[in-house]
């Protein structure tokens, strides 16, 4: 049985270690590589099922090593997890915002990992399942191309953004609490705050720019996907 493959760069080599072995125990292949740019390069060529990122590399900081990976079109669908050393909110933000699947702050458990690797992927496989192109208004949200376009012009969204926006527009006129949005961009079991989910909505209508008026703030709720007046 040919064996999935997951993409890992890091500098903690028991941890490498460590995660090699737990990833096996569950049918996984780890490759290793020791910067952004040969991950870069093998993300492309492998095809990976996951990349687990190091937010500290020797040659580019990780969020740019994310961001060039979500922009390039042959590595844009595989699912990124960050190892990172912070547990800041704001960070864990900006994770999400370089285009992230999830953030792990280390030291981390390598069956936590595990969980959240599988977890990722769960959600990817759901995602094709809702990949229906929507138009709303002058926009178009497909999900499957991870393109957005108002007036025929791209809007250059994160995969976190692109599934809110998605998750709303799937259901206009219906108020999505935070949770559900959470579960929509996120999955189930995303260690998310409130406040992070209203920064990806404070970022989402900053790149919508007019067309961000159709996103109403319900106080006290959460949001709705409505034609703007």
């Amino acid at each position: 049985m040919i064996k999935k493959i997951i993409l890992m760069t890091d500098d903690d080599q028991d941890l490498l270690g460590q995660m090699e072995h737990s990833l096996a125990r569950h049918g996984y292949s780890l490759t290793r590589v020791a910067s952004g740019q040969q991950l870069l390069a093998q993300a492309r060529l492998l095809q990976p099922q996951a990349i687990l990122l190091s937010l500290m590399l020797s040659d580019m900081d990780g969020m740019t090593v994310c961001e060039k990976l979500r922009k390039d079109s042959a590595t844009a669908g595989i699912p990124i997890l960050l190892l990172g050393l912070s547990h800041q909110e704001s960070d864990v933000v900006s994770g999400f915002d370089s285009g992230a699947d999830d953030y792990l702050p280390k030291p981390v458990s390598p069956r936590v990992v595990v969980a959240r690797i599988k977890a990722v992927i769960r959600r990817y496989a759901r995602a094709e399942n809702e990949t229906a192109s929507i138009d709303f208004g002058k926009m178009n949200i497909d999900p499957k191309r991870h393109v957005v376009l108002i007036d025929g012009q791209p809007v250059d969204l994160t995969l976190t953004q692109l599934r809110i926006l998605h998750a709303l527009a799937r259901q206009p006129g219906i108020v999505l609490n935070r949770d559900q949005i959470i579960r929509a961009a996120l999955g189930p079991n995303a260690p998310v705050t409130d406040r992070v989910i209203d920064a990806h909505m404070a970022n989402l209508r900053q790149k919508l720019g007019p067309a961000a008026k159709c996103i109403q703030t319900i106080r006290g709720v959460g949001y709705v996907m409505r034609s703007a007046q």
